[in-house]
């Protein structure tokens, strides 16, 4: 319910409130550091998205590929900080974590294109990024969530033609509220510079506006 809420709070704008309530929520699962870190992360609270994080890796310190999960999310959050030195030791350690996990499924998948994008290997991040979007099962709530989470990885790899392919397929399945999460995201800045972006993603929203 109150992921529901955050959600709502962040589609109307209302980031204030949306990082008043995420600040409050009690993150217990892995499942929910999709979630609170994303608000943190759109409301530019990097401070407490990046301790948010080191406390997952203490909690769900027996689960590698959560740790692998973990790892590339403070990479990602040390280089929007601006610590570089901060972003190397999370970018080694998730190195050493990605090894022999390729056959582990599309989760899996998507977490090693990340690590390979964070760590500046455009070329193996896409093959795995897509790789994952064809074994993902197909799933009316998850897929976009999945295909946004390699929207990013591909963007973040540098891969403009690819990211731009998986930015108009998502475009086709994203929901309303991702619709409007994707102005806030930092992480896709560089997308949302691409002079195509605002004619793509007002059509995506008219689904909803009829």
């Amino acid at each position: 319910m109150m992921a529901a809420s955050r959600t709502a709070l962040v589609c109307d704008g209302d980031l204030e409130t949306a990082h008043r309530l995420a600040s409050s929520m009690v993150v217990t699962t892995p499942h929910e550091f999709q979630y609170k870190p994303d608000t943190l992360l759109y409301t530019k609270d990097l401070d407490a998205a990046i301790e948010l994080t080191l406390t997952g890796q203490l909690q769900f310190a027996d689960d590698r590929l959560i740790q692998l999960l973990l790892a590339n999310t403070l990479t990602a959050l040390y280089q929007l900080r601006g610590t570089d030195d901060q972003a190397e030791v999370s970018r080694s350690r998730a190195a050493e974590l990605a090894v022999d996990l390729e056959d582990e499924g599309a989760f899996a998948l998507r977490q090693l294109a990340l690590e390979a994008a964070l760590r500046g290997d455009s070329e193996r991040a896409v093959t795995l990024g897509k790789h994952g979007l064809e074994t993902f099962p197909r799933d009316a709530y998850q897929e976009p969530v999945y295909k946004y989470r390699m929207l990013t990885t591909f963007v973040l790899a540098g891969a403009d033609k690819v990211a731009w392919q998986a930015f108009q397929d998502w475009l086709k399945v994203a929901l309303y509220t991702e619709l409007q999460e994707i102005r806030y995201d930092p992480l896709l800045q560089p997308l949302r510079t691409d002079s195509r972006f605002e004619a793509a993603h007002a059509a995506a929203l008219q689904r909803y506006e009829r």
